[in-house]
Formats: C-alpha cells, sequence, structure tokens
C-alpha cells in the first residue's frame, strides 16, 4: 500500500472486502501468520494450472 493507513481506514477497507466475499484484514494477517499460504514457484504454478485445464 501506498501510504500509511489509519485503523478507520484499514477497517473500512477490510469491511468492504469481507462485504464482496473475500478475506477481511485481520482474516487475511491471521493466516498469513499460520501459514495458510504457500507461495509457489512460476514453474509450479505454469504445471497447476495446465493440469487443471487437462482435467
Amino acid at each position: 500500500m501506498g501510504k500509511d493507513w489509519t485503523k478507520e481506514e484499514l477497517g473500512q477497507a477490510s469491511r468492504a472486502m469481507m462485504a464482496n466475499g473475500q478475506l477481511g484484514y485481520e482474516e487475511f494477517c491471521k493466516q498469513l501468520t499460520d501459514g495458510v499460504f504457500d507461495i509457489e514457484s512460476p514453474d509450479q504454478t505454469a504445471e497447476t494450472a495446465e493440469k487443471e485445464v487437462r482435467s
């Protein structure tokens, strides 16, 4: 993000994201620290995408 967000701005953005069915800020941070998100290499991502298309 290009600037420091106030708690109010962050809360507004988080509520808007949740209203659209996405993770809110706090939930995202919790999952991030819990290791839920794995970063794949571009090669692994391409292989996965090909397998999904072929299925």
